[in-house]
């Protein structure tokens, strides 16, 4: 599978921003990837997916199968917006493989 990239020239507006993020990173000692916060996100939301899962595979009655789904698909959608999104821009972790296998 190929990556996309984006090609696009290094613009003074880019230039500036890229240069104040990462000023921001250093003045206020933070690490530009994840950090203990966002791994414990990560894993409730994942044990919150498992969750929903297993309870629609065994719940019978329909209406809370309904409501199931419903909770299952926002989980998911939170996953989404998360996890992959923070993968997808290399934020997650330091580890690059990491951040593939959350994008």
């Amino acid at each position: 599978m190929s990556k996309v990239s984006f090609n696009y020239p290094k613009s003074p507006f880019f230039t500036v921003l890229s240069e104040r993020v990462e000023a921001y990173f250093k003045e206020n000692k933070i690490n530009s990837t994840g950090n203990y916060r966002l791994f414990s996100k990560a894993i409730f939301l994942f044990s919150l997916f498992v969750t929903f899962y297993v309870l629609l595979l065994t719940i019978q009655p329909g209406w809370i199968s309904v409501i199931l789904c419903i909770g299952f698909g926002l989980n998911f959608a939170a996953i989404g917006f998360n996890i992959m999104h923070d993968g997808a821009h290399g934020s997650f972790s330091q580890k690059k493989w990491l951040n593939e296998i959350c994008a």
